[in-house]
C-alpha cells in the first residue's frame, strides 16, 4: 500500500504529513531514536488521531541537491554514490521499508564541513513503493556541477557504464565506483592515541577547534579553524590559516600563506599536536 507523505520546508525543519490510514512503526520509531541509525534524522511525531506529522531538524545542514549544485570533484560525487547506495542497503538489512526512506535529493541533508550525509525516514507501518536504487544513482550526474579545475572523464565512464548493464549490482558498481572514477589514493592522518587513521575525505580538511572542523582537536593551543589540509589535482597540500600558535610541517613553521605539498610519512603539528600524513594507494581500476 502506497503512503501518501505531504512535505514541507520550515526554516530549517522538514514536516512530513501522512495519510490518516498510517500508524507509527514503534519498532522502527524506538531504533531511530535510540541512535542505532546514525544516518537518519530523528523525528519528532505528532499523532493527533486524525494524521500523523513527523518533525525533522535538519538545521546546519543543506539538502544534498544543493550541494551537488556547488561544484564537487569526483572524488566527493564517488563517496556521495557509495553513501547513497549502502544506506539503502542499510535500510533493507534492518528490516525496514526502502519505500518510506525519501530517497530525493532537496530532502536528503548533508554537514558540508563534515561530509556527514542524514537521511529522513518515515516511521510508519504502510510502505511506499519500493524505490528504484539503480535509477537514482543512474541519474545523479545530471544534477551535479562539477568542479572544472578537476577531471571530469569520469562522468562520461559513469553514464556509459549505466548505459551498457543489463542488470544492476550493487556489488559490481562499488568496484566500478572505488576503482573506476573514484580516486586510487587514499589519504590518512594518523594521531598518537588512535591506532585507526582518521581518513581525509574532503576537498576542504579542516583542522582546528571549531565545531566546523572536520577534525576537531581538544588542544587549548589550537586555533578553531587552524590549518586546512586541500586537495587539487589528486595531490594534497597544507596550509596554516593564520593560526596563533602556527603550523609545522617535518619541524619546519609554515611562513604566511605558505603552502606545501604533503607526501607519505610528513609529519605535521597543530600547535602542541603531532600528526603524521599516510597516503594508501587502491588497486587499479579494471575498467
Amino acid at each position: 500500500m502506497e503512503a501518501d507523505f505531504v512535505i514541507k520546508k520550515k526554516s530549517g525543519e522538514l514536516i512530513v504529513n501522512c495519510k490518516t490510514k498510517n500508524k507509527v512503526n514503534t519498532r522502527e520509531l524506538s531504533a531511530i531514536k535510540s541512535g542505532k541509525y546514525n544516518y537518519l534524522l530523528t523525528p519528532i511525531v505528532v499523532d493527533d488521531g486524525k494524521k500523523i506529522t513527523m518533525h525533522y531538524d535538519y538545521e546546519g545542514n543543506i539538502s544534498l541537491y544543493e550541494y551537488l549544485q556547488r561544484g564537487i570533484s569526483p572524488a566527493i560525487f564517488s563517496k556521495i554514490c557509495m553513501n547513497l547506495l549502502d544506506t539503502t542497503e542499510k535500510i533493507k538489512e534492518q528490516v525496514m521499508q526502502q519505500g518510506n526512506l525519501l530517497l530525493d535529493l532537496r530532502y536528503i541533508f548533508i554537514d558540508v564541513y563534515r561530509l556527514d550525509i542524514k537521511y529522513v525516514y518515515v516511521p510508519v507501518v504502510h510502505a511506499g513503493m519500493e524505490v528504484n536504487v539503480a535509477d537514482f544513482l543512474r541519474k545523479l550526474p545530471y544534477y551535479c556541477v562539477f568542479d572544472v579545475t578537476e577531471k571530469i572523464e569520469f562522468v562520461s565512464k559513469y553514464i556509459d557504464y549505466f548505459n551498457e548493464i543489463i542488470n544492476f549490482s550493487s556489488l559490481d558498481f562499488k568496484k566500478f565506483v572505488k576503482n573506476g572514477i573514484g580516486m586510487n589514493i587514499e589519504a590518512y592522518l594518523y594521531m598518537k592515541d588512535r591506532d585507526e587513521g582518521i581518513e581525509i575525505n574532503l576537498d576542504r580538511f579542516i583542522i582546528g577547534q571549531g565545531d566546523d572542523a572536520t577534525l576537531r582537536l581538544e588542544s587549548k593551543y589550537v586555533s578553531r579553524h587552524h590549518a586546512i589540509i586541500f586537495l587539487e589535482s589528486s595531490k594534497y597540500f597544507l596550509k596554516d590559516c593564520d593560526s596563533k600558535n602556527h603550523t609545522y610541517h617535518n619541524g619546519r613553521q609554515l611562513g604566511c600563506e605558505e603552502i606545501v605539498q604533503l607526501s607519505d610519512g610528513d609529519r605535521i603539528r597543530i600547535a602542541d599536536v603531532e600528526l603524521k600524513f599516510g597516503l594508501e594507494r587502491r588497486e587499479e581500476s579494471e575498467f
